[in-house]
């Protein structure tokens, strides 16, 4: 298929009276042949929002307005074109205009066009009826600002710390152990003088990578005994953390066993996470 269809950056700027930085973004491929009102589906399903009772807006650089007509006859609303009317193919290579969700929470997009068109089958793999994501980076923010199913109180409720889950994954369901430690099998970070940092796993965490990886087994015989049953405990340092994390990849990249290959990439998750937080000591 030729390069027909536009690429369309839409970083999101700002919503609930908050100004994002870095700032959340997302790649669309839409078809000149869609429509303004497709692309604002798009975006707001690409951004996480389910309740979509709320008006939108589009804003060319030419002051027009393009989104949903007032029924009601609301002065300025007149001055609203119809999204569903009017196609993507008045957009030009390049050009800018934002994208406004909910009026009253002020989600405000910037859309930026492409410079070269796409194939859509290169770029997606299909060529849908609708203008479709195709990349993105950053956290999207709940729409309500919600941080947690109930959210009502200032402070969250307690973490179990998967305990409350079904048995279906590795790690799901197993008790909390009862010490100060807290969640056995997640590293925790602690400063010490020799810009070492305390791991905290489980015991089966240590035959993991005693008896599946090619690790160094002196630096895997660190793991001691903790505060708390099937707990293990030991210093690394953050460079000791990422050979730690090579042999982990290694392993899982091979194997041809998926509860293994499961396994690992638990433990490289739990791990990679405190070696980022290492760094930025």
């Amino acid at each position: 298929m030729s390069r027909t269809w536009l690429s369309i950056r839409v970083d999101l700027v700002e919503g609930r009276a908050d100004t994002l930085w870095p700032r959340p973004g997302r790649m669309f491929a839409a078809s000149r042949s869609h429509t303004f009102a497709q692309l604002a589906e798009a975006i707001d399903a690409a951004f996480a929002r389910w309740d979509l009772a709320h008006l939108h807006e589009f804003r060319m650089k030419d002051e027009t307005r393009i989104g949903i007509p007032d029924d009601e006859g609301w002065e300025e609303a007149e001055k609203v074109l119809d999204d569903r009317a009017i196609k993507l193919s008045r957009l030009a290579l390049g050009e800018q205009f934002s994208y406004t969700f909910d009026f009253g929470d002020g989600w405000l997009h910037l859309c930026t066009v492409g410079p070269a068109k796409i194939d859509p089958l290169e770029t997606l793999g299909v060529v849908p009826d609708r203008p479709l994501p195709c990349f993105g980076w950053g956290s999207i923010p709940d729409q309500y600002g919600r941080r947690w199913d109930g959210d009502v109180d200032d402070e969250p409720p307690a973490d179990p710390q998967r305990s409350d889950l079904p048995p279906l994954e590795p790690g799901w369901g197993e008790p909390i152990a009862e010490a100060g430690l807290g969640r056995p099998h997640i590293v925790r970070l602690v400063e010490s003088a020799a810009d070492e940092v305390e791991v905290v796993l489980r015991e089966s965490d240590r035959a993991l990578l005693l008896d599946e990886t090619l690790c160094d087994p002196e630096m895997v015989e660190k793991l001691r005994p903790g505060g708390a049953p099937g707990v293990v405990m030991a210093s690394y340092t953050p460079e000791e953390l990422d050979d730690l994390l090579g042999f982990i990849a290694a392993e899982s990249n091979h194997t041809r066993s998926k509860k293994l290959r499961a396994n690992l990439d638990d433990l490289y998750g739990r791990l990679e996470e405190l070696e980022r937080k290492a760094r930025r000591l």
